[in-house]
This record gives structure tokens, C-alpha cells and sequence, in this order.
């Protein structure tokens, strides 16, 4: 004797659903975060064995360039908004 035909809604709880498991990929993946936390790469000269944008203790105009700040693949010029002397951090 054959068992009693099923509903197409009916199902086992035998194991999850091709369905069901991608959802729960999909799910899992959306949450991920970055968990990088510098902001970028620093460059002190503009190509390896340039000269350096800024030595310690040289004097730094308006407009100067300071280094270059690599972010997700662009390049970013930091230039000084004062003129000042470049010194060491304490």
C-alpha cells in the first residue's frame, strides 16, 4: 500500500530546502561589516625613491602638498591650509 499523497505545501523538516539554505546565505552575507580599521595607505613621496613631500623640520606653505592618502582605490592629495614648520609628534 502506497503512503497518503503529500500537499505541495507539506513538507518533512528532514533537512532544509535548496530555497531555504540560499535565503540563509543571502542573510548571513548582507550582515557582514568590514572590519578594516586603518583608513587608507599613507605615501610620504609621490613614487618609491622619490623625494619625500615634507622632510621634518622644513618649512610648509599654503597649498603644499603633505602626502598622498590611498582610500578604496583613489588617490587623495593632503595639502597644507597653513604655512607652518613640520615637526616630529610627541
Amino acid at each position: 500500500m502506497l503512503p497518503p499523497a503529500r500537499a505541495h505545501h507539506e513538507r518533512t523538516n528532514a533537512a532544509p530546502t535548496r530555497r531555504a539554505a540560499m535565503a540563509a546565505r543571502r542573510r548571513r552575507t548582507r550582515t557582514k561589516t568590514s572590519s578594516r580599521r586603518d583608513g587608507g595607505t599613507y605615501y610620504s613621496a609621490p613614487a618609491p625613491g622619490a623625494k619625500q613631500f615634507v622632510d621634518i623640520g622644513s618649512e610648509v606653505k599654503v597649498g603644499q602638498t603633505l602626502c598622498i592618502i590611498e582610500a578604496m582605490k583613489m588617490m587623495n592629495q593632503i595639502e597644507s591650509d597653513k604655512a607652518a614648520r613640520c615637526r616630529p609628534s610627541s
